[in-house]
């Protein structure tokens, strides 16, 4: 896999970014993540990397691919393990490095954390370390989806099971934000993913949210299917 490059994104070289990796993240061991943060160092100028983890593997890690002098280290001790709770675990466990990730944001250190291991721990170190902006009850689990026509970003996948009306509306307006944030448009649409594009169309929840939708100061353009985030046409 290829990442995009400065030129890709017409990204400005001149702001830089420091983003916290935690390196015990995810299924396929720290080697790939390292590798991972070499491409990432070769192909982002404007990215600064600090890596999260054990302090001798992830000096190792650096010095096998070259990497020592281009990145900085922050210490943790443990990962989490994926049948963990994440709630206690975070609370009682201070070194672990998903949550070692969420406070060099916290301390303004890094400006992102970035972790490919447990979701839940993701969502509960972020949510409990950095917080929620004001008006915000719960964090939502966004992707960038690549369409045909142009990206689509995709909210919520998996952090909330049990949704409200109210809760959806939030996720409209932090989806809006995090697409403007990742210069994919100054006023992305915003659509409701439904069973059909036609007004009343999905369960009571999708009828309520389309009301409270249509309250919100966006761009909204109502329901639409899954199709319309595969082409990307909603906008």
């Amino acid at each position: 896999m290829t990442l995009p490059t400065d030129r890709d994104h017409g990204a400005d070289t001149s702001v830089r970014v420091t983003v916290a990796l935690d390196v015990l993240g995810g299924d396929d061991g720290p080697e790939v993540v390292a590798d991972a943060a070499l491409q990432v160092l070769d192909q982002q100028s404007g990215v600064d990397l600090i890596l999260v983890g054990p302090t001798d593997l992830t000096h190792t890690l650096a010095a096998d691919r070259g990497i020592a002098d281009r990145v900085d280290y922050a210490s943790a001790g443990s990962a989490l393990a994926m049948d963990e709770d994440p709630v206690r675990a975070i609370r009682t466990r201070p070194d672990v490095s998903v949550q070692v990730a969420a406070e060099l944001v916290r301390d303004q250190r890094a400006q992102a954390s970035v972790s490919v291991g447990h979701t839940g721990g993701v969502l509960a170190a972020a949510t409990l370390t950095i917080g929620r902006l004001e008006g915000v009850t719960r964090a939502a689990v966004a992707v960038v989806v690549p369409a045909v026509h142009h990206s689509v970003v995709l909210l919520d996948v998996g952090g909330t099971v049990d949704a409200t009306p109210e809760l959806l509306a939030q996720f409209a307006n932090s989806g809006r934000a995090f697409a403007i944030a990742l210069g994919l448009s100054d006023d992305p649409a915003v659509g409701l993913l439904t069973i059909g594009s036609e007004p009343g169309k999905g369960d009571a929840l999708r009828r309520l949210a389309h009301d409270e939708f249509l309250d919100l100061n966006l761009r909204y353009v109502g329901p639409v299917e899954g199709d319309d985030v595969a082409l990307g046409g909603i906008a």
